[in-house]
């Protein structure tokens, strides 16, 4: 019944017949943790999923559910941001893997030492993911991390400290035209009305008025400035790893 349900992926529904079934048979059953770990994967539970993974992984001797079950498990590390545990994991098998098992340990390596910001370590790793006999391919991975200044660009606090002495310069640093435009505009017209008011009425008018809101667009835009170097940075290392992703792929 359970497996009847997995097929047809009532996943929730699944989960509770293998679960029923592991109380009542406790021997050991590597298929069985590996699919109750699917059925916590596609419900999302990503640390229920990796209990399992590991319970497969360790009763499942030395055959291919071995390391599929080790490699899921890294996978559900890495949807979590653990990318230590992932790595500690993926480390102690280096010695032990050989073929297509070495060449997925080596990619995961990667992704993980790319997650924590370790492009040394990363570039390494997914060159070691592609056979020796694609030369082509590995020579694309060292002409990506040629220029490892480059996955560290926009820098945030450059865009915050640039908004600061001149508003809308980080978000155009950073490549944001319109929120440039609309900082810098801004900032300009109430610092103008500013000055009308203060030579018209007085300076305790424009003081009242005006400071108060020019202080709150000054201080959000540089704010913003930072934020938005931030996300433009970890969409430029997306775009980079897809690159990266694709390279490898096409070795294989």
């Amino acid at each position: 019944m359970a497996n009847k349900q997995y097929q047809l992926k009532n996943y929730d529904f699944a989960l509770k017949e293998y679960q029923r079934y592991l109380f009542f048979d406790q021997s050991p059953n590597a298929g069985l943790f590996y699919v109750v770990g699917e059925c916590y994967w596609n419900l999302n539970d990503y640390n229920q999923a990796a209990e399992f993974y590991d319970k497969a992984f360790f009763t499942s001797g030395s055959d291919s559910l071995h390391y599929k079950s080790l490699f899921r498990k890294v996978d559900c590390y890495i949807h979590t941001g653990d990318f230590g545990l992932a790595l500690g994991d993926l480390l102690s098998l280096n010695d032990s893997l050989q073929g297509n098992n070495y060449y997925m340990n080596q990619f995961y390596c990667g992704l993980c030492y790319y997650g924590m910001q370790d492009f040394a370590n990363a570039e390494i790793s997914f060159i070691n993911s592609i056979d020796p006999a694609h030369h082509e391919q590995r020579e694309e991975i060292k002409r990506i991390f040629a220029n490892k200044k480059s996955f560290y660009r926009p820098n945030s606090n450059t865009a915050m400290f640039m908004s600061m002495f001149i508003p809308g310069t980080g978000q155009l640093y950073s490549g944001d035209i319109k929120n440039a435009a609309n900082s810098l505009l801004l900032t300009a017209f109430l610092g103008y009305l500013g000055v009308r008011i203060a030579v018209t009425e007085s300076i305790f008018d424009a003081i009242i008025t005006i400071i108060p809101w020019l202080q709150r667009y000054y201080q959000g835009g540089y704010t913003h400035a930072e934020q938005d170097a931030i996300q433009k940075r970890v969409e430029r290392r997306s775009k980079i790893f897809k690159k990266i992703a694709a390279t490898i792929a096409s070795s294989k």
